[in-house]
């Protein structure tokens, strides 16, 4: 569904990623973890086609991103990054309903309020629609930009075929019920048959909804696996500059990593 072929990013002369190489199929989960500054959310917003690659393609069912126009793009994708700040005083309902701009198809205004009243309670959010989303907190404002993102991308497959959902750092504010509830949203999409790539930081929470990990170093992939495999491994340590600890969970389930403490 999403190839990547060669491609590299870079800021002024100094290489900020790649060269990267790799196919992802719909129907998954894929997580991007890696210390600061290994190219993370530089990866992501190239799969969005936010940042055009400077070598190499991407190609997106089959064809180049890059010829995608940004209406196609908006029906076929959506992302969630890490801003979400909103410089004026949006009701959450407005908030929410600015992810029809992009959205799959036309609907009545009936149907677009009934819709936004289902992602808010979906997220957690029922009854939010009123308030203003400045006096929100921050988990708060997470969840209502989400519930955007949802109302934006639809359902995970139409008549042309499996959609993108790409999160970066999707739970960074939400409490871990929140962080649960947010990747379980996220796991059912791409079960549904579309794909998920998700930038997180937590390696126990990415292994467990994750089927695939990508590990990132300096710009470049240290890693490209199962959960388990990932954890298990020693490139991890490395990559992270600090030994773990291992906590087995049983046979079919990837280990908790704990740093060693100092």
């Amino acid at each position: 569904m999403l190839e990547l072929d060669a491609v590299e990013v870079l800021a002024g002369e100094r290489r900020i990623l790649g060269p990267v190489s790799f196919g992802l199929p719909a129907g998954g989960l894929v997580a991007i973890v890696g210390p600061n500054g290994a190219g993370k959310s530089t990866l992501l917003k190239v799969l969005a086609g936010e940042t055009p690659p400077m070598g190499g393609e991407v190609r997106f069912q089959g064809e180049d991103m890059a010829a995608f126009s940004a209406s196609r793009l908006a029906r076929r994708r959506a992302v969630l990054s890490q801003s979400l700040e909103v410089a004026f005083p949006f009701t959450v309902f407005e908030v929410v309903s600015l992810g029809f701009d992009g959205a799959p198809r036309a609907l009545t205004a009936g149907q677009k309020a009934a819709r936004i009243e289902a992602m808010l309670e979906r997220v957690d959010l029922a009854g939010f629609g009123s308030r203003n989303v400045q006096t929100l907190s921050g988990g708060e404002r997470q969840r209502a930009h989400l519930a955007r993102v949802l109302c934006q991308i639809g359902e995970a497959v139409d008549e042309e075929g499996p959609k993108l959902l790409l999160l970066d750092e999707p739970v960074s504010s939400l409490d871990i019920r929140h962080q649960v509830d947010t990747l379980r949203m996220a796991r059912d999409f791409a079960r549904e048959g579309g794909l998920v790539v998700v930038v997180l930081h937590d390696l126990n929470l990415a292994a467990s909804f994750a089927d695939r990990m990508i590990l990132m170093r300096n710009g470049r992939i240290a890693e490209d696996c199962d959960p388990a495999a990932l954890l298990n491994g020693q490139t991890v340590d490395e990559v992270f500059a600090i030994a773990m600890t291992r906590i087995d969970r049983g046979p079919g389930r990837p280990p908790v990593v704990m740093p060693h403490a100092v």
